[in-house]
């Protein structure tokens, strides 16, 4: 699990006031101002878990800190001191109850702090553009003899994907107009050129929520038709690449190769770590299983499918 110690972020004060407010505030006043400091914790709290944490095949996403662990599942989220003091926060249904130490509240203001400047740095425009650019040279580049990927488009740009160095070309007159090399980035990127990028980013998008949805509704019909209950009301279908859990309309996918949980629906959220290899794998698989349900439709017996063979059916 990664560590990640709040103490080496910085030291700040700057919530210890409040603390204090008790001595000269009315009780009404304190209370406000004390909800108004765990709903801030609590939000930190949920950017540090979203942003660091891992998730478990309980369905929760847990991080876990030299000082804290945090944890959320679904609606709620639990914040533990790692010095013994227990629970100091616990949130459900949007009620909050809260045993913080004036440092437990200085800490995560100093965290949110950092979180807010490194979601500003995300949301440069050129880091989206790198993001979609990686995409396109993964997709449809073709690799040369030293190592480099390359995507030549047919008017706009040429993108050349060398390890973590990237750069993009306008291929009209301006030359490069985007290079990333050892974490650094120089731009020179026009209003045409974010929003064409951002247009390709958002048609990823879509293609991949259409290809996890698919791989997910062939993890539920492999579950359905070879799968096993195991206890009451969870079927699992027990191959040799992949397990698949199912529960009600949740599904998790856990690959065998040591990877571990690679797709979890669950309430209506889905988070996924699949492969190009993964999603190849249950498209042939998907097409198989429609031939044997037709089949068996027609009450014929269906022959087991290479595919469902090598997903370990």
């Amino acid at each position: 699990m990664q560590k990640y110690g709040l103490d080496d972020i910085a030291s700040s004060d700057s919530f210890n006031q409040v603390a204090q407010l008790g001595k000269l505030a009315p009780a009404g006043t304190l209370k406000v101002k004390q909800n108004l400091v765990n709903n801030s914790v609590a939000l930190n709290a949920l950017s540090v878990v979203e942003k660091f944490g891992k998730d478990t095949a309980a369905g929760e996403k847990v991080f876990e800190g030299k000082n804290y662990r945090i944890e959320q599942k679904e609606y709620g989220l639990t914040i533990t001191a790692q010095d013994g003091r227990g629970v100091i926060l616990h949130s459900q249904a949007g009620e909050i109850k809260a045993n913080l130490s004036p440092k437990d509240i200085s800490q995560f203001n100093v965290i949110g702090k950092k979180i807010d400047t490194v979601r500003q740095q995300i949301d440069k425009p050129e880091n989206s553009v790198i993001q979609t650019a990686e995409k396109l040279v993964q997709a449809f580049g073709k690799e040369r003899a030293d190592g480099t990927r390359v995507f030549q488009g047919k008017h706009a740009y040429k993108i050349e994907q060398k390890g973590d160095n990237l750069t993009i070309t306008d291929k009209a007159d301006r030359g490069v107009i985007l290079q990333s090399q050892n974490g650094q980035v120089k731009a020179n990127l026009s209003p045409q050129d974010i929003s064409k990028f951002d247009a390709i980013g958002n048609e990823f998008v879509k293609r991949e929520m259409k290809q996890v949805a698919s791989v997910v509704q062939t993890a539920k019909n492999l579950v359905q038709c070879l799968g096993k209950e195991t206890t009451p009301g969870v079927k699992v279908f027990d191959g040799k690449s992949y397990q698949i859990k199912q529960r009600g309309n949740d599904v998790s996918i856990t690959a065998k190769n040591g990877r571990g949980e690679i797709l979890r629906q669950q309430g209506g959220t889905t988070r996924t770590e699949l492969s190009p290899q993964d999603i190849s794998k249950f498209e042939t698989t998907g097409k198989q299983i429609e031939q044997h349900l037709a089949a068996a439709a027609q009450r014929v017996q269906p022959r087991q499918s290479k595919s469902a063979v090598e997903l370990g059916a």
